[in-house]
């Protein structure tokens, strides 16, 4: 199943993460290694996108609470995709 996942804005100003975002980016590895992460995309400012394509709901929640995407975060299921 594929989940569009749009995370929030993290709470800290722009600036002060700059110097680590490139460490926020090595949880996706694995799951796109795995072809359950397609596609993963940072928005501007802060926050990012995934394009998510897990088999069960368990194992999206799984991604999440692995912290890939901000705690605060809305998805979009399509059943339809393939």
């Amino acid at each position: 199943m594929l989940f569009l996942v749009i995370g929030e804005p993290r709470p800290e100003r722009p600036f002060t993460v700059t110097a680590t975002r490139q460490a926020d980016w090595t949880p996706v590895q694995p799951p796109f290694n795995e072809g359950e992460v397609r596609s993963i995309h940072a928005k501007a400012g802060r926050g990012a996108a995934v394009l998510f394509d897990v088999p069960s709901n368990e194992r999206l929640h799984a991604h999440l609470n692995a912290g890939i995407v901000s705690a605060r975060a809305a998805g979009f299921p399509n059943s339809q995709g393939t």
